[in-house]
C-alpha cells in the first residue's frame, strides 16, 4: 500500500504492497532499513526531539532524555545487532555503555554487566503507509517486552501496546554520503540546480548522464543516501536511455529489486522517479516504489500518470529547494505541488517526516 497525494491537499488512497519469498535471504538478521554498525540519531514522533544522554556523561544509570537537536556525540547511537536479531546501541561518548532499560526510565549501562537483556531492543518497522508514523520504528525492550516512549523530556518504558507517535522513532543515519542525480539527457537539469542544494545539505552529488547500464545503476543505487531517478519509465520499470535508443541492458524492472537481498537499500534514505507511471502498480511486475522501499529504502516516491520535461523541472527544483531549507520531506512535496500543478498525482511510502538536512 502506499499513499497518493493530490496537486496541493494530500489525500490518500492505498494499492497493496507485497512481501517476496527471498525476503529472509541475505541479510535477514537485520530489521529492514536498520544497518548494525551504523551511527543514528534516533528522533520521536510525537517531540521531534532525540535520544540524548544528560550532560555527555557515562556512569552506570545516567539517564537518557528526549532533547532537542545538536547533532552531539551524546546524541549518536551505534547499532549492534545481536544474534537474535534484536540490538544493543552504544553512545559515542563512550563506547562501553549502552542504551539500557533501567526498570521503567531508560539510561546507559556498561556492557561489562551481566544483564544484556536489559541492554537489548527489538526493533518493529511501520509498515502501515495509512499511519501518520509510515517507515518509522518502535523500541522494545528485550528483558520486559514493553515499549519506549518519549514523555516529556523523558525516555520511558511502558506496559502499553497501543501504537501513539510517543512510541514510534525515526532511524537517522549519522552521516550523509552520495546523492545521485541518474539522467538520460545531458539537458534535463543544470548539475548546478541539482549539486548546490545537495552540497548545501551535506550531500557529494553525482549526476550520471552517460545512460549507465542497469548493473552499474545497481551499486550506485545501493550506495547512495539520495537516488534521483530523471527519465523515461512505466508501471514495473524505470529506463536509463534517450527516445528511441534500446533499452535492452539499460532497463531496470521491479524483478531487479526483488532479487537484491532484502536489507540492500537501507543506505537509500530517499528514491524519486519521474518516469511516466511509475508509481502505478503492474499486475504482472507489482509496484517499483512499493518495491524499493521492502528492499530497505526509507523513503520511496514515483507519480500515477504521464510525466513530462519542463513540470518535471519545475516540481524537481521546488522540492529540492524547499528540502536545503530544512523543511521535512512531506512538507517539500505539499511546496513542490503547490509551485507546479501540471504534474500527476504523487504515490510514496515510508518516512516522510525526515528531512533530507539536519537543522
Amino acid at each position: 500500500m502506499g499513499r497518493r497525494s493530490a496537486t496541493v491537499a494530500a489525500t490518500t488512497q492505498y494499492a497493496s504492497s507485497r512481501i517476496h519469498a527471498n525476503d529472509n535471504n541475505i541479510n535477514a538478521a537485520d530489521t529492514v532499513g536498520i544497518r548494525s554498525g551504523m551511527i543514528y540519531y534516533i528522533r520521536n514522533a510525537a517531540t521531534g526531539r532525540y535520544l540524548d544522554l544528560d550532560n555527555d556523561i557515562a556512569t552506570n544509570g545516567r539517564r537518557v532524555l528526549n532533547w532537542s537537536f545538536n547533532g552531539d556525540r551524546n546524541q549518536q547511537w551505534l547499532s549492534r545487532r545481536n544474534d537474535d536479531g534484536s540490538y544493543r546501541f552504544e553512545t559515542l561518548t563512550n563506547s562501553q555503555f549502552n542504551l539500557h532499560n533501567n526498570g521503567g526510565n531508560i539510561g546507559v549501562w556498561t556492557s561489562a554487566d551481566n544483564f544484556p537483556r536489559s541492554r537489548s531492543f527489538f526493533l518493529v518497522r511501520n509498515n502501515n503507509h495509512d499511519s501518520a508514523w509510515s517507515g518509522m520504528y518502535q523500541i522494545r525492550s528485550v528483558a520486559t517486552g514493553q515499549l519506549l516512549i518519549a514523555n516529556g523530556n523523558n525516555v520511558q518504558t511502558t506496559t502499553s501496546n497501543a501504537s501513539t507517535a510517543a512510541s514510534w522513532w525515526s532511524f537517522e543515519r549519522r552521516t550523509v554520503g552520495a546523492a545521485r542525480l541518474v539522467t538520460a539527457y545531458t539537458e534535463d537539469v543544470a548539475a548546478a540546480d541539482f549539486e548546490w542544494p545537495a552540497v548545501f545539505m551535506g550531500y557529494s552529488p553525482r549526476t550520471v548522464t552517460l545512460r549507465p547500464l542497469t548493473t552499474t545503476v545497481e551499486t550506485q543505487m545501493q550506495s547512495s543516501n539520495v537516488f534521483i531517478h530523471m527519465s523515461h519509465g512505466s508501471h514495473g520499470h524505470i529506463t536509463f536511455a534517450r527516445d528511441n535508443e534500446s533499452i535492452t541492458g539499460r532497463s531496470m524492472t521491479t524483478r531487479h529489486i526483488q532479487e537484491m537481498s532484502r536489507n540492500s537499500l537501507s543506505n537509500v534514505r530517499t528514491f524519486i522517479s519521474f518516469g511516466c507511471r511509475v508509481g502505478f502498480t503492474d499486475p504482472t511486475l507489482g509496484n517499483f516504489i512499493n518495491d524499493m522501499y521492502i528492499r530497505g529504502a526509507h523513503f520511496s516516491l514515483g507519480f500515477m500518470g504521464p510525466t513530462f520535461p519542463d513540470p518535471i523541472y519545475r516540481w524537481f527544483n521546488a522540492f529540492w529547494r524547499h528540502s536545503a531549507n530544512g523543511h521535512t520531506i512531506q512538507d517539500s512535496i505539499l511546496f513542490a505541488n503547490s509551485q507546479e500543478r501540471n504534474m500527476p498525482i504523487v504515490y510514496s511510502v515510508g518516512n516522510w517526516t525526515q528531512r533530507l538536512r539536519r537543522i
